[in-house]
């Protein structure tokens, strides 16, 4: 994956994973609240891995190149 592919899936898991928090608090549904915020926050947490691979991969060709 190109990074610009990498940050946009990140972006997307992010919204994804905030709009389904948001769903959820409106009333009304008569869902399994824990397993829905269970996969919320998985999304959210592969969201936020991704960039900082991204990082750390950065930083990693920059030591190896000084």
């Amino acid at each position: 994956m190109t990074k610009k592919q990498t940050l946009f899936i990140s972006f997307l898991l992010l919204t994804a994973s905030i709009l389904i928090e948001i769903l959820v608090a409106t009333p009304g549904i008569t869902l399994d609240i824990d397993l829905i915020e269970f996969f919320a926050g998985l999304l959210f947490g592969i969201g936020i891995v991704f960039p900082v691979k991204l990082l750390t991969d950065a930083i990693s060709k920059r030591k190896k190149s000084s």
